[in-house]
């Protein structure tokens, strides 16, 4: 998101700023769970770090996911937005502080070798299971409202990217409500039984419990991740680009098979008899492996795609010959456009279907309508022709909402303005 934004507004750095604390709490939490078998007897210095450093990123993700979708959704302007921001910065702000300040959690040590425990609490529960249900129950539900309800868009094709990333950002928003209600749940469970000396020496049936809530929260993490890449690239939203290209889809594709091939093979190398007790260098070693082989296919594909976009170009810049045409005592140059503008239309823009016809009163000196992405047999209704053109009223209309029924499957219509007025429609 960061390194392909057309502008990096502030919306832009928070998004990106968002996801990579998310990021960043998977390093905190691979961590920790990484001595979750070890011996009971200490742990070092770095493990009680991450355990306490990887809630920060838990605890900010919902206020920030709130913030962004708010902010896509044009909603920052409404003073009704801005006040449950504050309402919802202010829980936030006070779940950190008191991560900082007022221990509201048991350290790792005293988590697994069930030392006395001294939570801070209020009324009796801890604080930890009062405020951060409420507070990222209430970040998500107003996510899902700014979603479901959003502004009209100022920018260019600006309510179309929303359309279509709309089911995407509302599907991950639903599935990270999932993930913060099982969390709340499971820290108010394991905290009210420490608290209560209910899980007394069953240390080991703790621990799969634990390891059962962490790979269900994982689990709906990962769902929500590929819901969040998704609506990423069904418009390269929160980057600001004007129209969509299908190459940040197929780099976000390839990012994932990444991803799977990595985790898979790294988790059954911890897991699996016999490999789990390897040196750890080989490990090392097959982590390396997999990512030489992937860039080595990376940079194979990405110079097979820039060769096949300059044989998308050359028919646009090889020469029709018009000049020698025009000095020949023939009939008048006959132009090749139908050949450059399907080369535009199918792998330029990546048109399911295009149309170019002339309109105003010279259209029947160039002839029928070119296509592209299309059978031979489409053509287009004369009537709905001229209502469109109808719709075409000055130079400054960009682009026209079509209905695709009446359009031979065509969604919008750029007018083609020049000296003599309206001359086209694409």
């Amino acid at each position: 998101v960061l390194l392909n934004a057309e502008r990096r507004r502030w919306g832009t750095w928070v998004a990106g700023g968002g996801l990579i604390l998310g990021g960043l709490f998977f390093a905190g939490h691979s961590a920790v769970v990484s001595h979750a078998y070890d011996t009971f007897d200490g742990f070092a210095a770095d493990t009680e770090f991450w355990w306490r450093a990887s809630w920060l990123p838990v605890v900010g993700a919902p206020y920030l996911w709130y913030l962004m979708t708010a902010w896509y959704a044009g909603l920052l302007a409404n003073m009704r937005q801005r006040v449950w921001l504050l309402v919802a910065g202010l829980l936030g702000l006070g779940a950190i502080v008191s991560l900082a300040v007022a221990n509201p959690l048991p350290s790792y040590d005293e988590v697994l070798n069930r030392a006395p425990i001294t939570v801070f609490q209020i009324a009796g529960l801890p604080v930890a299971a009062l405020v951060y249900p409420l507070y990222s129950t209430l970040c998500i539900v107003l996510a899902l409202l700014a979603l479901r309800n959003p502004a009209a868009s100022d920018r260019f094709m600006g309510d179309e990217a929303r359309r279509r990333a709309r089911p995407w950002l509302i599907a991950a928003s639903v599935v990270l409500l999932f993930v913060t209600l099982t969390l709340g749940i499971a820290v108010a469970v394991f905290l009210s039984r420490i608290q209560t000396r209910l899980l007394g020496n069953h240390v080991v049936r703790t621990l799969f419990v634990l390891v059962g809530f962490d790979l269900l929260i994982c689990g709906l993490l990962a769902i929500a991740i590929i819901l969040i890449g998704r609506a990423i690239v069904s418009y390269e939203i929160f980057t600001g680009k004007a129209l969509p290209r299908g190459g940040l889809f197929h780099y976000w594709q390839r990012s994932v098979i990444l991803a799977a091939g990595f985790g898979a093979l790294i988790g059954l190398s911890l897991t699996l008899p016999g490999v789990r007790d390897l040196d750890s260098i080989y490990r090392v070693l097959l982590a390396t492996l997999l990512m030489t082989l992937f860039y080595a296919l990376l940079s194979w594909r990405s110079y097979a795609d820039r060769e096949r976009s300059m044989d998308a170009l050359r028919p646009f810049v090889a020469s029709q010959q018009l000049y020698d045409r025009m000095l020949r005592p023939v009939a008048p140059p006959e132009l090749d456009a139908a050949t450059p503008f399907r080369v535009l239309c199918e792998q330029v823009l990546d048109a399911r279907v295009a149309y170019l016809t002339a309109l105003g009163p010279l259209a029947p000196l160039v002839g029928p309508a070119i296509i592209a992405g299309a059978s031979t047999t489409a053509h287009l209704n004369d009537l709905a022709l001229a209502q469109l053109a109808a719709m075409a009223r000055s130079p400054q209309t960009i682009c026209l909402p079509l209905n695709p029924n009446q359009y031979g499957g065509a969604v919008w219509g750029v007018p083609l303005w020049g000296e003599r007025g309206l001359i086209g429609m694409l």
